[in-house]
């Protein structure tokens, strides 16, 4: 995902990485133990101290924001991201490393009954 949080601003084009992977991480912790967006506690963060999703309006796109240590995030731009990050790793891990891919039949299973 780092290609697509990264950007080049400003009057002199100077890089700027508004999401990297440590931050991520960060995030995810501080989500999944804390059910926060403050990634401030997280030993792994780096740049970033905490996010702001956001939804917008059917057509509008306000993502990847960032005002201080504070970055805003499109909800569904975001899961997007994150799901074909998932997707291209599964396809390169699978090359480098098969064991991996024969442990992912064991992570939970969504059933779909009905749809």
């Amino acid at each position: 995902m780092l290609d697509k949080y990264t950007s080049y601003i400003g009057p002199n084009r100077e890089k700027h990485i508004f999401l990297n992977g440590v931050d991520c991480y960060a995030l995810r912790c501080a989500f999944l133990h804390e059910g926060a967006d403050d990634i401030t506690r997280q030993r792994s963060r780096r740049a970033l101290n905490d996010f702001q999703f956001v939804v917008t309006r059917e057509g509008w796109t306000i993502h990847c924001n960032q005002s201080n240590q504070t970055l805003q995030l499109q909800v569904d731009v975001f899961c997007e991201d994150i799901c074909q990050a998932a997707e291209i790793w599964i396809k390169d891990i699978a090359i480098k490393n098969p064991e991996i891919i024969s442990r992912m039949s064991e992570l939970l299973v969504i059933e779909f009954i009905g749809i």
